[in-house]
C-alpha cells in the first residue's frame, strides 16, 4: 500500500514538472519565433544587407521610408 502511494506521488510530481516544462517550452518557443521574425525584419532593412545588391537601391529604400514617415520616432518605438 505504501509503495503504491509513493508511486502515485512520484507520478503526480512528474506530471507537475512536465506541465511546467511544457509551459516554459511554449513560452520560450513563441519568444524565439518572435525574435527570429524581428531579426528577419531587421536584416531586410539593414544597410549591409542591401549593400551586396547595390547601394543605390538601399538609398532609394531609405528615401522611400523617410517619405512615408516610417522613420518617425512615434512609429519606431513600437515593441
Amino acid at each position: 500500500m505504501v509503495k503504491k502511494e509513493a508511486m502515485m506521488m512520484m507520478m503526480v510530481e512528474r506530471m507537475k514538472r512536465r506541465m511546467t516544462t511544457t509551459m516554459m517550452g511554449t513560452v520560450t518557443m513563441t519568444k524565439m519565433r518572435r525574435r527570429k521574425k524581428r531579426k528577419r525584419r531587421m536584416t531586410m532593412t539593414s544597410p549591409n544587407h542591401l549593400l551586396r545588391r547595390g547601394n543605390d537601391r538601399w538609398l532609394r529604400v531609405v528615401a522611400y521610408m523617410q517619405e512615408s514617415c516610417l522613420f518617425a520616432p512615434a512609429q519606431q518605438s513600437t515593441v
